[in-house]
């Protein structure tokens, strides 16, 4: 199987970072002293904490249920830069006392929820502080230089070293003798993203020079190969694009290959990861280990995070139970299916919570539509993003939570065709509650 194929062109369907809604970002920038800029929405209050506790808890039953399927989950939470460089803040602009404890208290309620979090904070003050290097964030960008990425790189592996969990998952995949070289000479780069949203009326800046560094796979062999199956995925957002170097900077470090695939965001953090487990890749070979990234902000934007496409807003628990459906592995059976005509209408007598397992080839459109009905005759309609390229892919879908369903219809408007095959109901995990 071509992962390399699959997981670009997965990502090509995913080219958006997490960031407030675009009318919002008007006057995001903040101008601060010493030619550094800085980013409004890294600002997080104590009115952003219940969304916050939302995806921590989120974050707990998806690390739970990836490591019952046998994968090992691994959070990366990248720090505020208005807290690694507060010194450059302008002078009405101050770090608050939630603030300043956010990311700490932040990775000790993901700790105590059983996710493998890595703390990036701490190392990131400690060189901040010690005034040794290139600066860890760039000053005219939001996000993190080369210098930034692969110290947070380092840290990662370093964590993954000294975990249990994770050095076995580690430890049962081949390594490679991964080579980093620094370019001597520094890079003039495109002005950040954070002089575009700046006030009217703010001078222009010069753009800024970085390092960077390249990082060099075994001879014979690519960062990527063409029919490599990676044990190791990592699923961030912007953060870890390729231009930031974070990608080649873990393989690096973990002398490993890694496939990677950074979002951005007016889908969001949560409908890339669901896009994630849908791909191909996951369905049909899950990686050992799946490092997640993510920066700060983004914890204070769960599912239902309101600021986005009303298309990709979804409430908290109806994510987890999607997620859910994709993750578990083996179908435990939970009720039958009646016999159907292809691209037409289901008899269903599921028994208990279940979720409807198939796999399904769509020529023409990307977007299915499936209409539940239940044994009152109320409907319930949902749609689905597919492939439509006449491909088979997986396809999971929980049942209506709490619905007596008896009848399912799937159809694609405009669809040359449409199959079903291998159709099963397959009992849903048992799932923690949620923080309301």
């Amino acid at each position: 199987m071509n992962h390399k194929r699959l997981w670009a062109a997965l990502a090509a369907g995913l080219a958006v970072q997490f960031a407030a809604p675009v009318a919002a970002q008007q006057d995001a920038g903040i101008v601060g002293q010493n030619g550094w800029l800085y980013y409004r929405y890294d600002f997080t209050d104590a009115s952003e904490q219940p969304s916050v506790t939302k995806s921590i808890d989120l974050f707990s039953a998806l690390s739970e249920l990836l490591a019952a399927n046998g994968t090992r989950m691994m959070l990366a939470v990248v720090p505020a830069k208005v807290r690694i460089y507060p010194e450059n803040l302008p002078a009405d602009r101050a770090l608050t006392p939630f603030l300043v404890e956010h990311y700490g208290k932040s990775l000790q309620a993901l700790q105590q929820g059983g996710v493998d979090v890595v703390d990036l904070q701490t190392p990131f003050l400690e060189q901040a502080r010690a005034g040794n290097g290139d600066p860890l964030f760039m000053r005219l960008d939001s996000h993190w230089s080369q210098t930034g990425s692969l110290l947070a790189a380092e840290r990662i592996a370093q964590h993954a070293n000294g975990k249990d969990g994770t050095q076995a998952a580690l430890d049962a995949l081949p390594s490679r003798a991964y080579t980093l070289e620094w370019n001597p000479t520094p890079q003039t780069l495109a002005l950040g993203d954070l002089t575009s949203i700046l006030p009217a009326g703010t001078p222009a800046f010069e753009p800024e020079q970085v390092r960077v560094f390249g990082v060099t796979a075994p001879a014979g062999g690519d960062l990527l190969a063409e029919d490599a199956t990676p044990g190791i995925a990592l699923m961030g957002s912007s953060f870890s694009g390729t231009w930031t170097g974070f990608p080649d900077a873990l393989r690096f470090a973990l002398q490993r290959d890694v496939a990677d695939l950074s979002v951005a965001a007016d889908r969001g953090h949560w409908v890339g990861l669901e896009l994630y487990l849908r791909d191909d890749g996951f369905q049909t070979q899950p990686p050992k280990l799946l490092v997640v990234e993510i920066p700060e902000r983004g914890l204070a934007a769960p599912p239902s995070y309101p600021y986005r496409e009303a298309r990709y807003i979804v409430d908290e628990r109806t994510w987890l139970r999607r997620a859910a459906a994709w993750i578990t592995r083996d179908c435990t059976p939970a009720g039958t299916v009646g016999t159907g005509e292809t691209g037409g209408s289901w008899s269903l007598e599921p028994q208990g919570d279940a979720y409807l397992s198939a796999t399904l080839a769509v020529t023409g459109p990307n977007q299915i539509s499936i209409a539940w009905r239940d044994t009152a005759g109320a409907i319930t309609t949902q749609t689905l993003e597919v492939r439509g390229d006449g491909t088979w892919q997986a396809f999971r879908m929980p049942l209506p939570e709490g619905a007596s369903i008896e009848a399912l219809t799937v159809g694609s408007e405009g669809a040359a065709a449409l199959q079903l095959e291998d159709i099963a109901l397959c009992r849903m995990p048992t799932l923690p509650a949620l923080s309301p």
